[in-house]
């Protein structure tokens, strides 16, 4: 049998996403889809699993206690004929103008695109669909970085790091602290006819090369405050570091730690609340 679940935070709390899928990474589910009308709610998918729907609420319900904050789950089981209609009815392709699609492979190409991408979003976060990461690839598409040095810093989906590369970057380098997103990175540049220079599961603690043109983070104001100087020291004398991940109210935080780190800001954008960051090593 296969279920979908529906989770839905009942208050506010930033980062919440990112937070239960550390939580329920043990629990069966094999896709995750944030709703793009309302990023306080998300979708999950289990592969065929033997095991009743009351037996995997339970396991659901014990999970969600430990969580600091409310999350409501309402678990479905779907018969087998309805599976992939159920999963693609909460994953629909995004457009940022006519530079880019962002598709599943169960959708039909469409032309007049720029560039397309095809991916598979299983557990790792970043479908294009959330504010980040549209301001991350609308950076990267009115960029110049035919010939550079890319790193894509907590690569999710591997959306930016693919996208460098079809843009012409001479080396990208792409990780993420969870396993399962390194995975879904390494299939989805697969499926887009990319190789990638770098890619594994770590942290910038791990990265071995240095002198990057540009370093994309869009992780969360947390993970950057704590990561920005690593991260400025792997970046070339003018060399770009853009962030996102964050609201507005993070902004003075983040660029008293840029001007620490020798970072001076170039351009502010936002989207619903969301922002993005494009610094410049002094």
């Amino acid at each position: 049998m296969f279920y979908t679940a529906e989770f839905e935070i009942k208050e506010y709390f930033e980062d919440w996403w990112d937070i239960v899928v550390a939580f329920v990474q043990e629990l069966p589910f094999s896709s995750y889809v944030v709703d793009d009308q309302d990023d306080k709610k998300a979708f999950a998918y289990t592969n065929e699993i033997e095991t009743s729907q009351s037996e995997l609420q339970k396991q659901i319900d014990e999970v969600l206690l430990d969580l600091p904050f409310s999350v409501e789950c309402k678990l479905q089981a779907v018969e087998k004929s309805n599976w992939n209609k159920e999963w693609e009815s909460n994953f629909q392709p995004v457009a940022i103008e006519k530079k880019l699609l962002i598709r599943a492979n169960f959708h039909e190409p469409q032309t007049g695109f720029e560039h397309e991408i095809c991916i598979t979003p299983r557990m790792s976060f970043g479908t294009g669909h959330h504010e980040t990461t549209y301001l991350m690839c609308e950076y990267v598409l009115g960029e110049d970085v035919k010939g550079k040095r890319v790193m894509d810093a907590g690569c999710g989906s591997g959306i930016l790091a693919i996208l460098a590369k079809q843009r012409g970057a001479a080396f990208v380098e792409a990780f993420d602290v969870e396993d399962w997103s390194v995975e879904n990175t390494g299939e989805n540049a697969a499926e887009n006819n990319v190789v990638l220079d770098s890619l594994y599961t770590g942290t910038i603690s791990d990265s071995e090369t240095d002198a990057y043109d540009i370093v994309l983070a869009n992780i969360n104001r947390n993970i950057l405050l704590k990561t920005m100087a690593e991260m400025a020291v792997k970046i070339k004398s003018k060399g770009t570091l853009v962030l996102s991940g964050f609201y507005a109210t993070d902004v003075d935080a983040l660029l008293e730690k840029a001007k620490e780190c020798g970072l001076s800001l170039v351009q502010q954008n936002e989207r619903n609340t969301w922002i993005n960051l494009v610094l410049q090593k002094n």
